[in-house]
């Protein structure tokens, strides 16, 4: 089972049947790091109580599962018994990386618990892989929790320069951080269909706009709505919002009434099924990120695996994820005005063609291989 020299990786996260951008990376990692190292991959029998998940439910709907990746459903997230059980289990495994992935504060006591066991029972280095360093609904009491589980790890691997720099606040200078691209997700889910084909299966003409993922306030979607407005004045574009809402529903309806764009703003309010995300990405002549904050880039990364250029705001990782003018632009966030420039720019017809070869070719890039190396430390095996 072992391809470089014997070393035993564990990793310890999400996996199907729960659902969300964190499990798929989490799969992918798991899938690749299986390839070149021994590897368990432990993972919940139960994640979010349902009074606290702020969607309809953390199961993955899909008719189509994805393969979970050989996981050992062990860790229910309010038993603490399920929590030395999964450190009894690392234990018997004896990795010389241990690696969790890091991104609410929720996980704040089961992270902290394994850090600090795994830690006492083991000659593991601790590797926290953060997704996001600090909640994007942040609060000062979530980055004192942070802060405190993750300055447990030994070595930290994050997306993007400005979760670096958050995260040397927290833990301090001299800890080992390293950057890693955040690889192309596409390879969970069928492509779909030719664009023509994926717009007559979902009723869509002319040129299509695409706002993918879970919509939360610091994603910007207000900011897109009033730009959709100065777009109509030279494209005939259609929005469409697809997934779920986890609040303000009700505003962005109004908003969209308000601004009179009803008629070419779809909205898809539901987790979007695995068999399904290749079509709406198929029919999509660019992927809009008008995001207000971000740290890494997730449906960046989903847009380029299949394909897609992307119209993304200046902030946080998705300035580095997105290099202006080579499969998108970038644009100043909260400026409708800037926004819609941007999307007439990307929508010319010799622009978008270009653009459109710039993400496939971004997309067809390795990086869970390179992701793999940098959780092992280049193959070290560090701790040992």
């Amino acid at each position: 089972m072992t391809v470089d020299g014997g070393m035993r990786i564990a990793l310890i996260g999400p996996s199907p049947p729960f659902r969300g951008g964190v499990v798929h990376h989490t799969v992918m990692l798991a899938r690749t790091l299986a390839r070149r190292y021994e590897t368990l991959y432990l993972g919940f029998s139960r994640q979010y109580p349902s009074w606290l998940f702020p969607g309809r439910g953390d199961r993955d709907p899909s008719r189509i599962p994805i393969q979970d990746g050989g996981v050992e459903r062990r860790i229910n997230s309010l038993n603490p018994l399920t929590w030395a059980a999964a450190v009894r289990r690392v234990r018997k495994f004896d990795p010389h990386t241990v690696v969790i992935p890091w991104w609410t504060v929720f996980w704040g006591p089961l992270d902290s618990f394994l850090a600090w066991r795994i830690k006492a029972v083991t000659r593991a280095e601790l590797v926290f892989l953060c997704h996001n360093v600090c909640d994007h609904e942040g609060a000062a009491w979530k980055r004192v929790v942070a802060g405190a589980v993750l300055s447990r790890g030994d070595r930290f691997l994050v997306h993007g320069r400005e979760d670096e720099v958050k995260l040397r606040g927290l833990v301090g200078e001299g800890r080992p951080i390293e950057q890693v691209t955040h690889p192309a997700q596409a390879d969970l889910f069928d492509r779909g269909p030719d664009k023509v084909e994926a717009k007559r299966m979902l009723g869509l003409e002319g040129p299509v706009l695409l706002f993918f993922g879970f919509v939360r306030p610091y994603k910007g979607l207000p900011v897109l709505l009033r730009a959709l407005p100065h777009i109509r004045r030279s494209v005939p574009a259609t929005l469409v919002v697809a997934g779920e809402f986890w609040k303000d529903r009700q505003d962005i309806l109004d908003l969209v009434k308000e601004l009179g764009v009803e008629p070419w703003v779809r909205i898809e309010d539901r987790y979007v099924a695995n068999e399904e995300v290749g079509a709406f990405f198929a029919a999509s002549d660019l992927v809009v990120m008008p995001y207000v904050a971000a740290t890494g880039g997730a449906v960046c990364q989903l847009a380029l695996g299949h394909g897609r250029p992307v119209v993304a705001s200046r902030v946080g990782g998705l300035s580095e994820a997105v290099p202006d003018g080579e499969f998108g632009r970038l644009v100043e966030p909260g400026n409708p005005e800037a926004l819609a420039h941007a999307v007439l720019q990307c929508l010319e017809p010799a622009e978008l063609e270009r653009l459109t070869h710039g993400a496939a070719k971004a997309g067809a890039r390795d990086d869970w291989e390179r992701l793999a190396l940098a959780v092992t430390g280049g193959g070290k095996g560090h701790g040992r």
